[in-house]
């Protein structure tokens, strides 16, 4: 199947004092703190490469865990009677365990087109980010053609870019300290018209 690269990354990191945010109270304010321990690992299995002359691809599995345990600083943030003791690790609300993402691109001298789909198993929500927000999956897709010199239009590119095609609007944060909630943008498509100069 063409030139294929394939790798595998992996790697850990244990740190002490690791530093978080954490809304300060009834206000939109993002205050810092620290986690007395946490630690991070993962690994990334990669494919990419060329199928033929014209068609190209590539995929991406990453796998992560992210957790921290005790606060040792910034604890005037939280609430008054928050268990401050160690022991009791929690994941990260930036810790998405599963995400996978691929696609392919074709190119010619005056056509190109490319698709890309990427489905994620959720960030962390909820107290002490205890729960996982719901799978989601969304996919993009640009079509382009640039003029010859033939049409007398040498150097200018016309695009289309159709984002989250299937339109799907699934959540990023709820109720997520001083992120709130926020959710992904629905569909949308982006004309684009450039020159070469």
């Amino acid at each position: 199947m063409g030139n294929q690269l394939f790798s595998l990354n992996g790697y850990f990191k244990d740190a002490v004092n690791m530093l978080d945010e954490n809304q300060l109270l009834n206000t939109a304010i993002d205050q810092p703190f620290n986690f007395d321990h946490g630690y991070a690992y993962g690994v990334e299995f990669s494919i990419h490469g060329k199928i033929d002359d014209r068609w190209s691809d590539f995929a991406n599995y990453s796998y992560e865990i992210a957790k921290g345990e005790g606060i040792n600083g910034g604890v005037f943030s939280f609430p008054a009677g928050t268990d401050f003791a160690p022991g009791d690790y929690q994941f990260l609300d930036h810790c998405q365990i599963h995400t996978v993402n691929g696609g392919f691109a074709y190119k010619t001298d005056d056509i190109w087109f490319s698709a890309e789909g990427l489905w994620g198993a959720g960030l962390a929500t909820g107290d002490a980010n205890s729960l996982q927000l719901p799978v989601h999956f969304t996919m993009d897709a640009t079509l382009g053609y640039a003029f010859q010199k033939e049409s007398g239009l040498n150097g200018l590119k016309l695009s289309m870019d159709a984002l989250n095609i299937f339109d799907n609007v699934y959540p990023i944060f709820i109720a997520n300290g001083f992120n709130g909630n926020h959710y992904a943008a629905g569909r949308e498509f982006i004309f684009r018209l450039t020159e070469k100069l």
